[in-house]
């Protein structure tokens, strides 16, 4: 992609983010903030414009809507965090650096089980299952089929491909952000876990489902609407 293009696009992402971080999608199970719309577009961002710049749009996206809001800001001054390692890692996937990608949804996953606060039940270790699917979804050979089947016409068979790509990433950004938020709290985490462990457990998969398939809609879109204008993604 060339550089012009590039740094308007990042500009511009970056805008679209801090906008969004500031609209409530869901509201965080255990604590007081939420998850904001921003999570639908920094997998696809991502994935727009590689891994460096697309960490790097959702990072200064982040930064300014925590500024402007910081009540708001799940995580405080580290709610950043989740949005730029997600669009970090579908960056990768889109690149087809599967490795890093899945590297660093296995080391999260090991910070998170080997953290003692969140040793408790009734989550310990089950918190993790669907993580672990898309760790396997990463470095399985459903990722190269999802690669084929997001470049396919039918619109059916492209939004199912980049659902395939996106699924990881999401769920790398839930990871990070639930080991943030207990690295927050500390020990007090482990009360959190042991009363509504369970109903965090059943939310999260269904919140990332839902932001995965309305993901997946928007980067299609947006990718073809790129494509359409003679703009390439980077490489």
């Amino acid at each position: 992609m060339r550089r012009a293009v590039s740094i308007t696009l990042m500009a511009a992402f970056a805008a679209i983010y801090a906008v969004l971080s500031l609209i409530p999608a869901f509201k965080i199970l255990g604590g007081s903030g939420f998850i904001s719309a921003a999570a639908f577009v920094s997998p696809v961002v991502g994935l727009i414009l590689g891994p460096v710049q697309g960490a790097a749009a959702m990072t200064i996206g982040g930064v300014f809507a925590t500024m402007q809001n910081f009540g708001a800001a799940p995580l405080g001054f580290f709610s950043f965090i989740p949005g730029a390692v997600c669009a970090f890692s579908s960056g990768l996937i889109g690149r087809d650096r599967i490795w890093g990608a899945a590297a660093i949804l296995g080391v999260l996953i090991a910070i998170f089980l080997i953290y003692p606060p969140n040793e408790v039940q009734p989550i310990f270790p089950y918190y993790v299952w669907i993580h672990l699917v898309a760790l396997f979804t990463l470095i399985s050979p459903i990722r190269k089929q999802s690669i084929e089947l997001a470049r396919k016409p039918k619109m059916s068979e492209a939004i199912t491909g980049m659902a395939l790509i996106i699924f990881p990433s999401t769920m790398t950004e839930q990871l990070i952000g639930s080991i943030i938020f207990a690295l927050i709290l500390g020990p007090g985490v482990s009360s959190i876990w042991s009363e509504i462990g369970i109903p965090i457990m059943l939310a999260f998969p269904i919140e990332r489902t839902i932001i995965t398939v309305g993901a997946s809609i928007i980067g299609v879109a947006l990718l073809r609407s790129l494509k359409a204008a003679g703009i390439d993604i980077a490489k």
